[in-house]
């Protein structure tokens, strides 16, 4: 499979420049910025194979396991496509008394971390890691140090990271799992990754507009009222050729792999049990969740689902509000938090 996805004119150099912009003012995790996280305790970076795990242990000491009270609680953590935005995940662990006095355990993959360290033609020349090779390495990491079980934190396309994990790793138990807006079952994933390969910016533009004024996004940036509905239709416009863009810029360094994404994303019950919070955002035009509402509880129906308002990955930019959300869900299965 060619790394270059889809024909037409690539959106370049603006989208990159951009990029370039945006990981200045908000750097993503790497093996060079993982030192600059502050509250996740005593940070390592590890590298396996060419892959870069940073582990950490966050304070206070004592563990707080979820079954058992004799073994100490690894979780782990599945990045999307862009990466995972540094702030965020300090933030998250900062306000989140069920990852406190854990081992916090995030892998990146190393096609990901690339492209926001070099330019977007000297990644594309980078050698692959398939993503059964990275989940392979992270059990592996894992066997390593003895963890036999992990709670699972994914956002985006990571939920369908877990799932290939879950099913290269059966050996290694996934006691909770959080997913934040997850690509998983093939409707909302196609939503998103069909994109991905649409060769026409306008064609993309258009169906994102659509799908803005649908699910009300510039009526809930600018407050609702009535008075800005001039605003909100800007404000739809605008995000339209945003996202446009985005995907545009993102199928011509995404890798191969993607196809791997695009096959047995289907969940299917794997995850579907009292212990399995999915975290979903009403604005997010990028899977439609809202859209597939009943989807969504016809297919987990013992997994818990909590809405916010916001777009893609809304709730990992109010960490407080997300903190609250899995905390009081983890106390409901048994898990013990530390304030």
């Amino acid at each position: 499979v060619d790394v270059y996805l889809s024909g037409g004119p690539p959106v370049v150099p603006l989208p990159w420049l951009v990029q370039r912009l945006a990981h200045a003012v908000r750097p993503l995790l790497s093996a060079q910025t993982a030192c600059r996280l502050r509250h996740c305790g005593e940070v390592r970076v590890e590298v396996r194979q060419g892959v870069t795990l940073v582990w950490s242990d966050t304070r206070p000491a004592p563990p707080t396991p979820l079954i058992s009270s004799s073994e100490s609680v690894t979780w782990l953590f599945f990045h999307g496509v862009g990466g995972f935005d540094l702030a965020a995940l300090d933030n998250t662990v900062r306000h989140c008394g069920a990852m406190q006095g854990s081992t916090l355990c995030v892998p990146v993959l190393p096609n990901w971390e690339s492209y926001t360290t070099v330019a977007n033609h000297e990644a594309a020349s980078l050698p692959l890691t398939t993503t059964k090779e990275w989940v392979r390495i992270i059990g592996a990491a894992l066997r390593a140090r003895g963890v036999a079980a992990v709670n699972a934190f994914a956002f985006s396309l990571g939920g369908a990271t877990l799932k290939l994990f879950m099913e290269v790793n059966p050996d290694i138990g996934v006691r909770h799992a959080v997913l934040v807006d997850p690509a998983t079952v093939p409707m909302l994933a196609m939503s998103g990754w069909r994109w991905l390969q649409e060769p026409s910016i306008l064609v993309t533009a258009r169906e994102f507009h659509a799908r803005g004024r649908a699910l009300g996004l510039g009526q809930w940036a600018t407050g609702g009222w009535t008075a800005t509905a001039p605003l909100a239709w800007f404000v739809d416009v605008v995000f339209a050729i945003v996202v446009a863009c985005g995907l545009r810029t993102d199928h011509l360094r995404i890798c191969s792999e993607i196809h791997h994404y695009a096959r047995g994303l289907d969940y299917e019950g794997v995850l579907n049990a009292p212990t399995t919070l999915m975290l979903l955002d009403a604005e997010d035009t990028l899977l439609n969740p809202a859209l597939h509402a009943e989807l969504i509880t016809r297919r987990y129906p013992a997994a818990a689902v909590n809405w916010g308002h916001g777009w893609h990955c809304g709730w990992l930019f109010a960490p407080r509000r997300l903190a609250a959300a899995v905390d009081a869900h983890y106390a409901s299965c048994g898990g013990q938090l530390v304030s």
